[in-house]
């Protein structure tokens, strides 16, 4: 499985975008995101696939630098 994050400072969090790509002979049927201990998404893959991507505008509690 090959996880790949991005994200981007937004005027309040992070913008993230979260891709899953499963390797040879699997599927993928369910994704759970949780940033600094709070559940971001829960989301059920309907029928599982072999890629995911969800983007998350302003995630977490980031700001901007002082």
């Amino acid at each position: 499985m090959k996880f790949i994050v991005q994200h981007v400072r937004a005027f309040s969090g992070n913008d993230l975008t979260v891709r899953a790509e499963a390797d040879d002979h699997e599927l993928i049927s369910r994704v759970t995101i949780t940033l600094d201990g709070f559940q971001l998404c829960d989301d059920v893959v309907d029928p599982p696939g072999v890629s995911y991507e969800r983007q998350l505008p302003q995630a977490g509690d980031g700001g901007p630098k002082m």
